[in-house]
C-alpha cells in the first residue's frame, strides 16, 4: 500500500514540473499533479483486467484437461491434484493451494469452492461449480459435462471479448472529448497574451472549472459504458 503511494505521488510530482516547465502556469501544474496521481491507478486496473482475463481464459483449459484425465480412468481427487501440478499461469496458485487441501483431506468439493473464493470471480466460479458437481456425482457422465462447461465458457469468453471491443469505442471517444480542449489550451499558451491570462487568479479559475467538468464527463462516458457485473453462484 504505501509503495502504490509512493508511486502515485512520484508520478504527480514529475507531471507537475513537467507541465510547470513548459507552460509555465501553476494552475496547468495543478492538473497535471491530479493526472500523474491518477495514471499509476488506471495502469493497476487495467493489469488487473488483463490478469483475470487471462485466468478466465485459462478456466476452460482446465475442465478438459480433467475431462481427459478421468476418461483416462483417474480419479476425480488424483486429477484434480495432476492438474494442479501443470502449468496453468494465473490458475497455478490457486489450484496448488486447492491440491493441498485434496492431499490432506481427499474432499474436493471443499477445496475448489475454496478455490473460487480464492479467485473471487462469476465466471471462475461456473467453472468450479461444474468440478464440485462432477466430484460429488461421479458418473459416466462426468467428461462429458465437463467438456460442455468448457465449450461454454469459451462461447461466453468470445462474446465477452466482442463486447470489449465495442467498448473500447467509447473509452476511445471518451479520452478524445477530453484531451481536445486541453490540446486547444496547450496552442494558446504559445501566445504571450493567453498565457499571462492564465496565470492570472481568474484564468486559474477557469481552467480548473474546466478540468474539474473534464473529469465528471470522462467519468459519466466512462459509466455509460460500464456493464453489469454478473453475480457470483459460489458463495462463502
Amino acid at each position: 500500500m504505501t509503495g502504490r503511494i509512493v508511486v502515485c505521488l512520484a508520478s504527480a510530482v514529475v507531471c507537475a514540473l513537467i507541465a510547470l516547465m513548459l507552460f509555465a502556469i501553476p494552475a496547468l501544474a495543478l492538473i497535471a499533479a491530479l493526472l500523474g496521481l491518477w495514471f499509476p491507478l488506471n495502469a493497476r486496473a487495467r493489469k488487473r483486467r488483463m490478469e483475470r482475463q487471462q485466468m478466465r481464459e485459462e478456466l476452460p483449459v482446465l475442465l478438459d484437461r480433467l475431462a481427459s484425465s478421468i476418461q483416462a480412468g483417474q480419479s476425480m481427487s488424483a486429477a484434480f491434484v495432476d492438474a494442479a501440478f501443470t502449468p496453468a499461469g494465473r490458475l497455478t496458485p490457486v489450484l496448488s493451494a486447492a491440491a493441498a487441501d485434496v492431499r490432506a483431506t481427499a474432499d474436493v468439493p471443499r477445496a475448489v469452492s475454496a478455490a473460487a473464493d480464492m479467485l473471487n470471480d462469476p465466471m471462475a466460479d461456473r467453472a468450479f461449480l461444474t468440478v464440485r458437481v462432477v466430484a460429488d456425482i461421479a458418473g459416466s457422465s462426468a467428461p462429458a459435462l465437463l467438456h460442455a462447461s468448457a465449450a461454454q465458457l469459451r462461447s461466453d469468453l468470445s462474446a465477452q471479448a466482442e463486447v470489449d471491443a465495442k467498448r473500447a469505442w467509447v473509452r476511445a471517444s471518451a479520452g478524445v472529448a477530453v484531451s481536445a480542449p486541453w490540446i486547444t489550451v496547450a496552442v494558446m499558451t504559445l501566445h504571450a497574451s493567453a498565457a499571462d491570462s492564465y496565470r492570472s487568479r481568474t484564468g486559474a479559475y477557469v481552467l480548473l472549472a474546466a478540468g474539474a467538468l473534464c473529469a465528471l464527463g470522462y467519468l459519466g462516458m466512462r459509466l455509460i459504458g460500464r456493464l453489469p457485473t454478473s453475480p457470483r453462484v459460489m458463495r462463502p
